[in-house]
């Protein structure tokens, strides 16, 4: 999966959760924001690895599209995968899921009107780089296991 297809995958769930929000509030009334909107499910087959990526990009994502996005930074990233971490063990282990969750969070910045894509374009090479550095050198250890 790439950046991109995570992103689409991200808005697609956003847009089901609010058409369902939606109309329980056309059933129920309008009773706020926070008692009709309900959390997804997220499940893969040992909750580290995709389903981590998915829940950080998830979490940024919902940020970028509120009153939060100036508090955005790489620090916050990084503090936000600590969290994660510390309910998840071994949640977002890898070099190259850490890569994807930061070009998908270029993404939803560039989506959402936060960043315009030339201002990204920089960092994107740079990880781009760096994720073909991460190629080479998994290509010289040999195959790895891999764990969902």
């Amino acid at each position: 999966m790439n950046y991109k297809d995570l992103s689409d995958l991200l808005h697609f769930v956003w847009s089901l959760e609010n058409d369902s929000a939606s109309q329980r509030r056309a059933q129920h009334g309008s009773v706020g924001e926070r008692s009709v909107l309900h959390p997804t499910l997220v499940h893969s087959r040992a909750g580290m690895n995709r389903a981590g990526t998915y829940v950080a990009a998830s979490i940024f994502g919902r940020r970028m599209s509120g009153k939060h996005t100036r508090t955005l930074s790489l620090n916050r990233v990084v503090k936000v995968c600590k969290s994660l971490r510390s309910t998840r063990y071994d949640i977002l282990n890898r070099r190259s899921q850490f890569l994807l969750l930061l070009e998908t969070i270029l993404e939803l910045a560039v989506r959402s009107g936060v960043v315009n894509e030339k201002d990204v374009s920089r960092a994107r090479d740079v990880l781009r780089r760096v994720r073909g550095g991460i190629g080479k050198t998994r290509a010289k250890a040999g195959p790895s296991r891999s764990r969902g």
